[in-house]
């Protein structure tokens, strides 16, 4: 349970993080450009706010666990009867806010009104005269005003709408730089790292112990982010060292879906060989010595320890077969895995230590912007195994970003994982999806290049369709992460 609370608040403060900075974003050039931004909020404010903030004739005021007004309400016909629309839904307009008291905040609408939804997720920035989740069309049908998002000009609705995902990746490259600079640039030299490879690695020609060195001709930098493991799956030939001898291996045409289809990492730099044994442990009951190395479980191979910890999962509280070499002999030993799907043993760490390089302060603001962009450059690369079959298998939610982070709090592991999830969500607000940034960047490039503008009513049902893609996603992602805990 501690374990899961920590975890969960790392997530929660991350996520909480690239939010304001994403909306910051969008909030700052709209306000460079003269546009309203009625409200700017951190998680999402169903029916009440927490808490909420507005400078009304020069003053701050304040309200806690408030229920929400409306800027829109019923417009009323001449016979005093709500007016229908085409659709026979009843229509909406604007609140007339001279006929408001003047307490009331939506009389003073050029002021923003900050604050804190009760619903722990996202938030919005809303901006005025916009199509989005906050306005329709038919908040569209009065007079353009020059303070609205309709009447600038395409160059400038372009970034508002890019605002926040530069804001992104801002913030991901600044991570990065002063990680740098407090823990330096620690990393694993791909060309001195012999690897344990998984199944499908072995079914392509991979050998335990292979170094490998160059993918389709490109040099291989590091193990450890996982951008040139990545190149290796994605390349035709590879050229490895073996037995202190170069040689090129031509992959297999299948190799990548068979990889995916194992959900298994490519390679690990560590066995499942047992350095220490827990006093009273499972593994000391089955038997096990220091300087075992467990070769199978149940009769799949486990070389790598990334496969061994997998099959243990899959094993959790029940018996198991080991394979193990000891010394010259190779044994079968009976053993329990316990609910944590663990044994009971530490592992012998690998004889390959990872190097640490030192920038000062200038030195690091670069070598950041390099490290932020191999990690964009990795998940781009990603991104278009999603809509493969193996790929909608491994989507996750919330469930998934949270079991990311450290177990234990960590500053460096957290600062890292939050300017990956930065890097993440930047590049998946690029997606030219209505609803996301990069649907309304589509539809601004589009009047850019055509002079005409996108209808409000095509924007709208445009958004309308991204936000029911999304939300099906997002309903999917996180239904896998149910389907995980309680099926794996």
């Amino acid at each position: 349970m501690e374990v899961f609370v920590i975890k969960a608040i790392q997530a929660i403060l991350s996520l909480s993080i690239l939010v304001f900075v994403h909306e910051s974003g969008h909030f700052l050039a709209a306000r460079l450009f003269k546009v309203r931004v009625p409200k700017f909020y951190l998680f999402f404010n169903p029916t009440i706010s927490l808490f909420r903030c507005k400078k009304i004739n020069g003053k701050w005021q304040f309200k806690f666990f408030g229920r929400n007004l409306s800027d829109t309400e019923i417009e009323i016909g001449w016979d005093g009867n709500p007016v229908l629309d085409e659709r026979g839904k009843v229509r909406q307009k604007m609140v007339d806010i001279s006929s408001l008291p003047d307490d009331d905040w939506r009389k003073h609408p050029d002021n923003t009104e900050y604050g804190l939804g009760w619903v722990p997720v996202g938030g919005y920035c809303q901006v005025a005269g916009m199509i989005d989740e906050t306005q329709n069309a038919e908040n569209m049908a009065s007079e353009p005003q020059p303070w609205e998002f309709r009447t600038k000009p395409a160059w400038q609705r372009f970034l508002v709408m890019a605002g926040g995902v530069l804001m992104n990746f801002m913030l991901a490259f600044f991570i990065y730089s002063m990680v740098v600079l407090a823990w330096g640039d620690n990393y694993i030299p791909m060309d001195k790292t012999p690897l344990y490879f998984t199944e499908a690695a072995h079914w392509a020609g991979f050998q335990d112990e292979d170094i490998l060195l160059t993918a389709d001709g490109k040099t291989l930098f590091r193990y450890d982010d996982h951008l040139d493991l990545f190149r290796v799956i994605d390349a035709k030939s590879v050229t490895l060292l073996r037995n202190g001898q170069e040689i090129t291996l031509d992959l297999p045409e299948d190799f990548k879906n068979r990889w995916l289809a194992s959900k298994m990492p490519l390679a690990d730099i560590a066995t499942a060989q047992v350095d220490s044994i827990i006093p009273g442990s499972n593994a000391e009951k089955a038997g096990l010595q220091k300087g075992d190395r467990i070769i199978s479980v149940n009769q799949i191979e486990t070389t790598a320890f990334a496969v061994f910890s997998s099959q243990l999962a899959n094993h959790k509280d029940s018996e198991v077969e080991l394979g193990i070499i000891r010394g010259q002999d190779t044994l079968s030993l009976p053993a329990r895995v316990n609910a944590d799907a663990q044994l009971g043993f530490k592992p012998a760490l690998p004889t390959q230590i990872g190097v640490c390089d030192r920038y000062n302060f200038f030195q690091s603001i670069p070598m950041g912007i390099k490290l932020g962009i191999r990690k964009m450059t990795f998940y781009v690369l990603q991104l278009k195994l999603i809509f493969s079959k193996a790929g909608i298998g491994n989507l996750g939610g919330l469930g998934a970003i949270g079991s990311l982070f450290p177990a234990q709090w960590n500053w460096y592991g957290f600062w890292m994982m939050t300017a990956l999830l930065s890097i993440m969500f930047g590049v998946l607000n690029l997606l030219p999806i209505p609803a996301l940034d990069g649907g309304h960047i589509l539809f601004i490039f589009f009047e850019m290049i055509t002079g005409r503008k996108v209808p409000d009513k095509f924007l709208e049902y445009a958004q309308m369709t991204g936000m029911i893609l999304l939300i099906t996603l997002m309903l999917y992602a996180n239904g896998m992460d149910i389907v995980r805990f309680f099926f794996k």
